[in-house]
């Protein structure tokens, strides 16, 4: 096996590892302080759409009325940097944000039901891809993933463990298309308000549907990982639609 390794090398004078927030910006001021060099950035998936930071908190929220407040804000920024963030530039940005004029995008129902087609026929085709080419790592990891989502303890957490599984199903489809299809819809699902795990009992049916996807990406049972994929998604869509629109 190892006589058939062929690795390719590379000469760069700036290597910057990862493709996330930190890492682009590093090789943006790189190139910028010294436009004379090359700068190469090392990315495990698509340039602009791997890295935690496409995982973690979009954009930033403001104080605008009671009983939300400034000390409340600050709270939650910190945690949600789990406590690394630079104290003083957070309190600058919560006393600064309610005054920059924001505007809240608002998603109508006929977008909404638009949207949730479009993510069944994706997230369908993610499943359906990963069964046919996830390694036993992969599907390894969707189980560990499924339960690490089950056993949040609160509703922001569980979202952001479900939006682990459905990043780790995408790597494991392995087409860069799709991938790409996927980071533009995942752009419009930040419009939504809130998050689906909010309902009670969303966490252990989640849970079921996840291990469902799971089992047949692992078995390599492509239709029964498509047909689960759509329907996880499809539950998904009803839970939503209760909470925006009372249906």
């Amino acid at each position: 096996m190892a006589a058939d390794l062929v690795l390719d090398s590379l000469d760069t004078d700036i290597l910057v590892l990862g493709a996330g927030g930190a890492g682009l910006c590093a090789a943006l001021h790189a190139a910028d302080r010294a436009p004379r060099l090359t700068v190469t950035v090392a990315v495990k998936g698509l340039l602009g759409r791997a890295g935690c930071t496409r995982m973690v908190q979009g954009g930033y929220n403001a104080v605008l009325a009671a009983p939300d407040s400034l000390e409340a804000h600050l709270l939650d920024t910190l945690q949600g940097g789990a406590w690394i963030n630079d104290q003083e530039l957070v309190w600058t940005l919560v006393q600064e944000a309610p005054g920059r004029g924001l505007v809240v995008v608002e998603l109508t129902k006929r977008q909404v039901i638009e949207l949730y087609a479009m993510r069944k026929i994706l997230e369908g085709a993610a499943a359906r891809f990963a069964a046919q080419h996830a390694s036993p790592a992969e599907g390894e990891l969707l189980h560990r993933l499924a339960a690490e989502c089950r056993d949040a303890e609160t509703p922001a957490r569980m979202a952001l463990c479900n939006r682990a599984f459905h990043l780790a199903i995408y790597e494991a489809a392995h087409n860069r298309y799709l991938q790409q299809a996927l980071g533009d819809m995942s752009d419009a699902l930040t419009l939504l308000p809130s998050t689906t795990f909010q309902e009670p009992g969303r966490a252990a049916t989640a849970y079921d549907e996840h291990m469902k996807i799971a089992e047949a990406i692992i078995a390599h049972d492509a239709d029964a990982a498509e047909a689960a994929g759509r329907d996880h998604i499809a539950m998904a869509e009803r839970l939503r639609s209760r909470m925006l629109f009372g249906v």
